[in-house]
């Protein structure tokens, strides 16, 4: 059998490459995954309960924390996640009978929220971080999914 010529074989390996990056392009993209569901968060005698609807980019839900000898407060919040792994919502909540709006943060880390800390300004009645890319996740006490 007689030996193809160099190009002969450029040309085979470059088909071949080409309809390779097609295909890849062409694969549907993973579907965006659920973070509905309830997550909470036990330290000691403190917990917290969040109860979560994701909908597209968007989230609502209520969020709960019970101190141990603090003031409580309940309330809902509304939001969006961004690049399917922060949450950025504004809380309306009460805490002994007065009602207060700030923004909370959340880092999604597999079934775990990592809820975010940070420098606070104020705005009008609501308490923003300064520069939410500045927020420090609490790694020791996430919010785990699946509620008892």
């Amino acid at each position: 059998m007689p030996a193809l010529p160099k190009n002969h074989f450029m040309k085979y390996i470059l088909q071949f490459l080409t309809l390779s990056v097609i295909l890849y392009a062409c694969r549907p993209s993973p579907a965006p995954r659920d973070l509905s569901g309830c997550y909470q968060m036990v330290t000691g005698k403190d917990t917290a309960m969040l109860s979560l609807n994701h909908e597209g980019d968007t989230v609502t839900g209520r969020l709960s924390y019970h101190w141990y000898e603090k003031d409580n407060n309940e309330g809902s919040f509304r939001g969006v996640i961004k690049n399917d792994s922060l949450i950025v919502a504004h809380y309306n909540f009460q805490s002994e009978g007065i009602t207060s709006v700030r923004q909370i943060v959340f880092k999604v880390r597999g079934e775990e929220l990592l809820q975010g800390y940070g420098e606070i300004r104020m705005k009008n009645d609501t308490a923003f971080f300064r520069d939410v890319d500045l927020v420090i996740f609490d790694t020791k006490h996430p919010f785990q999914k699946n509620c008892p």
